[in-house]
């Protein structure tokens, strides 16, 4: 072999085992990146503006959003101060594009949604919005699949990373395919994927937020007793801590779940 194809050689091996090196470790500290980058800038990575019409339709409405829910939300003795990306994809779902009157339900449905948290007040914890942003699906993959190397945390501070469905592919990312969300309480993050039932979303949403708050599930066998005792859901009077969102969810807060968090909260 001549001395220029074996530098040749050299040279291509030295090249593919950089690259796999730069694969392997590099991908980490870019995963990490990204999230910072998408939470501290309030941009979408993977933003492209490929219809004009419909991303300048889409910030105007973000910004509706903001405004309207910065006034549902009502603060308390405890407040939390939350960030919420929402995914340009909500506005795909549940608008009809063909339909000029309809250009904005998908707004009026998220803050119809997350006004439901007030139902925390009467444990003395109330919600400021802080900003809200839209991005795209794969944004929230990036940062859910990039938690575990962030450990900073703000106590008071929630980022909730809304979604069109819950069949998303941030859910099969984490191995929480059958999941309609779920929460990394270390770092306050919530991950809700919505559907178009609005009671299913608004227990979904209260139930992933009372995760960060501290509240965990009901124990599954006296839910289960009860499921036996009342299949139809007349005396059935749980809270949304019910580890599925399929049966007779409430809206609101056992006596027991409002100590706890006053206790959780008191200083």
């Amino acid at each position: 072999m001549s001395n220029l194809r074996k530098k040749l050689l050299k040279g291509a091996l030295a090249v593919t085992i950089g690259t796999c090196g730069y694969c392997l470790t590099g991908n980490i500290y870019n995963l990490a990146s990204t999230t910072a980058y998408i939470e501290n800038t309030g941009k979408g990575y993977y933003n492209r503006k490929k219809d004009k019409k419909f991303y300048t339709e889409l910030k105007c409405e973000t910004s509706y959003l903001e405004k309207i829910l910065s006034k549902e939300l009502n603060p308390s003795n405890v407040t939390y101060d939350i960030d919420l990306y929402v995914s340009e994809e909500l506005k795909r779902f549940h608008d009809d594009k063909d339909n000029d009157k309809d250009n904005d339900q998908w707004t009026k449905y998220v803050a119809d949604i997350f006004s439901s948290l007030n139902e925390y007040n009467r444990a003395g914890i109330g919600f400021n919005l802080n900003r809200v942003k839209f991005i795209k699906d794969y944004d929230a993959v990036l940062v859910a699949n990039s938690l575990y190397q962030n450990f900073s945390l703000n106590k008071h501070k929630i980022s909730i990373y809304v979604l069109a469905h819950n069949r998303t592919s941030v859910f099969y990312s984490t191995g929480l395919n059958d999941a309609a969300g779920f929460t990394y309480p270390v770092t306050n993050h919530v991950f809700i994927g919505l559907s178009k039932n609005k009671h299913r979303d608004k227990v979904l949403t209260l139930h992933e937020v009372g995760h960060v708050l501290g509240l965990e599930h009901e124990e599954f066998v006296s839910t289960f007793k009860r499921m036996i005792l009342d299949p139809f859901c007349v005396f059935y009077k749980d809270s949304f801590m019910v580890p599925s969102i399929d049966f007779c969810n409430r809206l609101t807060l056992t006596k027991e779940e409002i100590n706890e968090l006053k206790s959780l909260h008191e200083d």
